[in-house]
């Protein structure tokens, strides 16, 4: 990384550092994307492990996504499965489009057919297309 790289890094990490969660998350997608800085998943990490002690939605979604792919940390379904859970409890559809796929596959938890449609049928509510079609699909193939 250049040094004016790491300079404008520093600056931003200072600006969104006073803006709360959603600047902390803001930085971490930074990090997470290679949008203008080096990619690094560990700095993306600690970004959005600070915007969720105040509870930003999308940065426990991303901790959920780098748990279950294992971006620079150790894979963790049960980690995966806590942040995805936290993140659809405050209404983001990605992440109860996650926890449906978990949950029916019991990817790292009890498999859970119930709970998984209950997860279809939130995601759909909150508009996420997959959610909607694989709902659909469940249902002309119970009827």
């Amino acid at each position: 990384m250049e040094q004016s790289d790491k300079e404008v890094a520093r600056l931003m990490g200072e600006a969104f550092g006073e803006e709360g969660p959603l600047g902390c998350f803001d930085m971490g997608s930074i990090y997470y994307y290679d949008s203008g800085v080096e990619t690094s998943y560990s700095l993306a990490y600690r970004w959005m492990m600070r915007a969720t002690d105040d509870g930003e939605p999308w940065a426990e979604y991303y901790l959920g996504s780098m748990y279950y792919r294992e971006d620079d940390i150790p894979k963790s379904y049960i980690e995966a499965f806590r942040f995805y859970s936290r993140a659809a409890d405050q209404g983001c559809a990605e992440a109860c489009y996650m926890l449906e796929i978990v949950l029916e596959l019991g990817i790292g938890v009890e498999r859970s057919g119930p709970r998984s449609r209950a997860m279809y049928c939130k995601a759909a509510i909150l508009g996420d297309s997959d959610s909607e079609c694989d709902l659909k699909m469940y249902y002309c193939r119970i009827a």
